[in-house]
């Protein structure tokens, strides 16, 4: 029966965290579409520039700062965010979710790893990619005779 009232308790306690995660997240979009509103941008989606605009807002700023968002690491996570995307474009939702997950209040979720590990990822290959063009650089001075680049 304990056993019973514990999983009650928690399947209660997730739901919870559930909906307040959507309420912020609905909360955190329309304070943007109403910060955004005003810049001139367009309210569904949202561009790095964009973003980077209401990021120099002070107005966006407080209210952020209010929601608990930790706003430098928001800005220094900037660039990345859109790495990954298509057409370099994500909708207000979309913004606001990653938004949500980047506040001091929220603990680390998988959600927020696997976004970690996507930007890891994306830097790994485009690091592997210059690699390979410095090689080729390499190999092609190699054969005309040239010093090499890493020759001390």
């Amino acid at each position: 029966m304990n056993m019973l009232i514990g999983i009650l308790c928690d399947v209660v306690r997730n739901a919870s965290e559930f909906e307040k995660r959507e309420t912020d997240v609905q909360s955190i979009a329309a304070h943007l579409m109403d910060i955004v509103h005003p810049l001139g941008f367009d309210r569904d989606q949202t561009s790095k520039d964009m973003l980077l605009r209401i990021l120099q807002d002070v107005k966006a700023i407080q209210y952020l700062i209010v929601a608990g968002v930790d706003v430098v690491a928001l800005m220094e996570d900037a660039h990345s965010l859109f790495d990954d995307v298509q057409g370099e474009v994500l909708s207000m939702v979309e913004l606001s979710e990653v938004i949500a997950l980047d506040r001091c209040t929220s603990g680390a979720t998988i959600r927020a790893l696997s976004r970690i590990r996507q930007m890891v990822q994306s830097q790994s290959t485009s690091m592997k990619e210059c690699l390979r063009e410095v090689q080729k650089i390499g190999n092609w001075q190699q054969r005309e005779g040239s010093e090499s680049i890493c020759s001390a």
